[in-house]
Parts: C-alpha cells; structure tokens; sequence
C-alpha cells in the first residue's frame, strides 16, 4: 500500500494467505464457529482497518 500526500491509499499488491481460501482449514474452522466465509473475510478486514485507523500511519497524515 501507499499513502499518497493528499491521504489517498493506493493498494499496490495483493497476496492472499493460500489458508484463507474457501475451503481450507481457517475457513472450515470459521464456519464451524457458525460465521461464513463472507462474515470471516469481512471480519479480518474490520480487524486490519481498526489497526490502520489506530495507527501511526493515520495519525502522520492528519498532521500534514
């Protein structure tokens, strides 16, 4: 990712963890748990932005 100067985020690359694939253990284990897979990926998301939100990151740009 890059954080442009006007605060813009540009994702450069993705690569997603082969685990997280519909039909691998993580997501076997999540639906067991009672989440589907949308509900598992949706919540990773939730989790990575609260962390970029709390993050130093956000925190330099708000200064700019």
């Amino acid at each position: 990712m890059r954080l442009a100067p006007n605060g813009d985020v540009y994702v450069i690359e993705a690569n997603p963890n082969p685990w997280l694939a519909s039909r691998q253990e993580f997501a076997m284990a999540a639906k067991a748990s009672g989440l589907s897979y949308t509900e598992m990926i949706g919540g990773i998301v939730d989790l990575a932005m609260s962390r970029y939100l709390n993050s130093d990151l956000v925190n330099a740009a708000a200064t700019r």
